[in-house]
């Protein structure tokens, strides 16, 4: 009987233990964003389901707010009372009221949708479509998708010059045969006024998984980071990155051209897989994520 009652209480355990796994939630923070006047920061949490609000004085969230399929890419509205953030799994933005944590409206745009960005003038909302590889342009004020600007492949995260000319997207795969060796990811140029893609800027052969993109204050630059490829070179110093190595590309949008491409990894030390970018507001600095060290550059 000591038995039966030993190993029926081993069973409870188990099947308690096995609940409390199956409950257990894993957050993985996506893309962020600080509101206008630098109170808060929203941080989309894919794994999670949710957006965060987090007090930057406190430290510690303020709202959480549970989204549909997977939270992505995050944007402010102007007077900072409102986040957009994409729904990836839903084909959907959700628009939350950042003090009550309130989902307000939901506009539907393409399939997956990764970034976000606000051209508050206009009172449109620009959204990068993964997998219809196009451009969703959403009127905030009816709540309906203007029209759609389709582009190259995946694109991923967008940024609106700070006129609100022009939208900057990263398109993460290249198109094109692989066995040709100038074969590479582009970032596209969309005229906000003509809703219409102007140029697409092939960074350096090889290059793919465009990720963040970034503008600079006075809108002469743009700044795109990116892997490079060395798949014309012999794979005989890793070290020294001939397989892959990791970069930032300067773009002059006047010129619609790339100015210069910068190497992030050094010889000591790789720079794997950056993902985000930003400047500081006077443009001189820089700051770049690399998601595969774990460090920012």
């Amino acid at each position: 009987m000591k038995r039966r009652v030993a190993v029926l209480a081993l069973v409870l355990v188990g099947v308690v233990a096995a609940g409390a796994v199956a409950k257990t939630v894993y957050h993985s923070p996506l893309d962020l964003k600080y509101s206008p006047e630098g109170k808060f920061l929203a941080v989309s949490d894919r794994t999670g389901g949710t957006v965060a609000i987090i007090d930057t004085a406190t430290g510690k969230v303020a709202q959480e707010v549970a989204l549909k399929g997977e939270p992505t890419g995050v944007a402010w509205s102007a007077d900072g009372t409102k986040v957009y953030v994409a729904e990836r799994g839903s084909g959907t933005v959700a628009e939350v009221e950042a003090a009550k944590g309130k989902v307000l409206r939901r506009f539907d745009v393409g399939l997956r949708p990764m970034g976000v960005a606000l051209a508050a003038k206009r009172g449109v909302l620009v959204v990068a479509d993964t997998v219809t590889d196009d451009l969703s342009f959403v009127d905030l004020a009816t709540g309906k998708e203007k029209t759609r600007v389709r582009l190259v492949r995946e694109p991923h995260f967008v940024a609106v010059t700070p006129d609100e000319k022009l939208a900057v997207v990263g398109n993460l795969l290249p198109l094109g045969s692989a066995a040709d060796p100038q074969t590479s990811a582009c970032v596209s140029l969309v005229d906000m006024d003509t809703m219409k893609s102007v140029a697409d800027i092939r960074m350096p052969g090889g290059s793919t998984c465009i990720r963040g993109v970034a503008v600079s204050p006075d809108g002469k630059w743009a700044y795109a980071v990116h892997t490079v490829g060395r798949t014309t070179l012999p794979t005989t110093q890793l070290e020294r990155g001939w397989v892959n190595t990791n970069a930032v590309s300067i773009i002059d949008l006047a010129a619609k051209d790339v100015y210069a491409t910068l190497l992030l990894d050094r010889l000591s030390e790789g720079a794997a897989d950056p993902w985000g970018v930003v400047l500081s507001k006077d443009g001189k600095t820089l700051w770049v994520s690399i998601a595969g060290i774990h460090q920012i550059a």
